[in-house]
Order: structure tokens, then sequence, then C-alpha cells
């Protein structure tokens, strides 16, 4: 059975999507703290304060800022748009903080703020449609159509995408990411429908032909994501082999372009071993 406080999380992150205790806390703060949310966790009690404190002015925002600054560095990092997107990437294909924050270079607990205030999406992976519609299409709407491409991928093909992605996105299979997603979306509506059925006498062949079709299609699905992280893997493969054979030839053109040099040198200069120089005192 779920507790109060779980089955209360769920539905603020549900509803409001992954900055939900961002929300609660700016709504605490204007408040003056006075809000049922702020007993959820420590992580919106300590943000409403910082926001509330932020609020009473200047001096007050730097006091915020030295009694919690895993929030302000949280913040801070949040509102670089270049950061925010490798943060999101990374985050939605289920990366460890401890890798994201080793690659991003910033803190593990300004990482695990990151998420817990501005981008917590990491229970709801699962859930296409709850993706889709607080993550995904949000992006889309403000016209980051690219980003919102670069997001379904790391979605469906998790960690060994975001790798890739964010070292190079050159020839990577986004249409083959889209195809998975549409198809996850498709197998969500489908899982549903079995939920909905009335398991009356009449209508039992009819879920177990649904619930036949849906266990397929997940099988399916699974096997997809498999085959798309093998071609995914298999680009960074090709790529790394094509840098290494760049570098090999770089470095082969160097080693002429020296002989050349060396070669040039020694054909300006005149021979003169064995020649015995003469000074005026030997010819007189």
């Amino acid at each position: 059975m779920i507790s109060r406080p779980k089955q209360l999380v769920h539905a603020e992150r549900y509803f409001h999507g992954p900055d939900w205790r961002r929300q609660l806390a700016i709504a605490a703060a204007e408040r003056g703290g006075r809000r049922r949310g702020i007993r959820l966790d420590e992580v919106i009690r300590r943000a409403a304060d910082f926001y509330w404190l932020r609020q009473q002015g200047s001096s007050n925002a730097r006091t915020a800022a030295d009694r919690y600054p895993e929030i302000a560095a949280a913040e801070a990092a949040w509102s670089n748009p270049s950061l925010r997107e490798q943060l999101q990437l990374m985050l939605l294909g289920g990366c460890e903080p401890a890798e994201i924050a080793a690659r991003l270079e910033l803190s593990p607990t300004v990482v695990e703020m990151i998420e817990g205030l501005f981008f917590d999406v990491r229970p709801m992976i699962n859930s296409p449609i709850w993706v889709l519609a607080h993550v995904i299409r949000r992006e889309a709407d403000k016209g980051h159509d690219d980003h919102a491409a670069r997001l379904r991928m790391a979605l469906f093909g998790r960690q060994i995408a975001v790798r890739a992605l964010l070292d190079a996105e050159d020839g990577l299979p986004l249409d083959h990411s889209e195809r998975i997603a549409a198809d996850m979306l498709l197998l969500e509506a489908k899982s549903r429908q079995c939920l909905e059925i009335h398991l009356g006498p009449e209508r039992a062949r009819e879920f177990l032909e649904l619930y036949s079709n849906f266990h397929l299609e997940t099988r399916r699905l699974d096997l997809e994501r498999e085959k798309f992280a093998f071609a995914v893997q298999r680009w960074k493969e090709l790529r790394d082999l094509a840098r290494a054979r760049i570098e090999l030839r770089r470095e082969e053109l160097a080693q002429q372009a020296n002989r050349a040099e060396r070669g040039r040198d020694a054909a300006g200069v005149p021979e003169t071993s064995g020649v015995i120089p003469l000074s005026s005192q030997n010819a007189a």
C-alpha cells in the first residue's frame, strides 16, 4: 500500500511536471511558508526559505546564496541554456548523478539538487505520455525542435544514446528513435485500453487478445531498443575508427613535412668537410 505522502508526491509530479518542487517552493515563499506542499520533503522546505529570502531584498539574496549554496549553484547551472540541455539529456536518459557531475564538471550535490528541484523525471522515464506532455512537447512549443528530437532519443536510447549525443550527433539514427517513440506511445495506449475493459464473461476473450498483442508488442519494442542501442554503439565505433585514421594520417603528413624540411636545410648548406681554412698566418 502506497503511503499518503508518496501519493501526494506522485500527484504533484504527475500534474505539475518535472519542476513541481520548485513550483511548490515558490508558492510557499509567496505565502510566507504557509503551504501544505512545503511539508512534502526537505528540498521543498529549503527551497521555500531560499526563495523567501531572495524576495526580501539584495542583502537577503546574498544571505540566501550563502545559506543554501547548493540551490544557488543549481539555479545558476539551470539558467545556462547549453548546460541545461545537457542536464536534461543525461537525466532523461537515466544517467547517474556521479557520471553527470564528472562530465559537466559540477558537484554531485548540485546535480542532485538540479534533479530534485528542476527536472525530477527519473521516476517517470517509463511513462512516455507524461514525458511527451511535460518535457518534449514543452521544448517543441518553444521552437526547440532539434532539442526535442534529441530528448526523444535520450528517452528511448538511454545512456548509450545520451553519451553518443553529447560526443557528437552527426549520423546518429534519429529517425529510428522517432519511430520507437511513436510505437511506445501506441503501446501505452493499448495497455490503458486493456485496463479499462470490464472483465465480464462476454469480454474475457477480447481482453486476452488485447493482452496477448500487448505482450508481443512489448517484446518487439524491447528488441527494437536493443537494436537501436547496437546501432548507436556501432556508429560510435565507426566514428572513433575514422578519427583514429585521420589522426594517424595527420602524423604521417607531419613526419613527411619534417623530413622534407630537413632535406631542404641540408641542400642549402655548402660541403665543408675535409677542407682546411686558410688564415693570413698560414698564407705567410
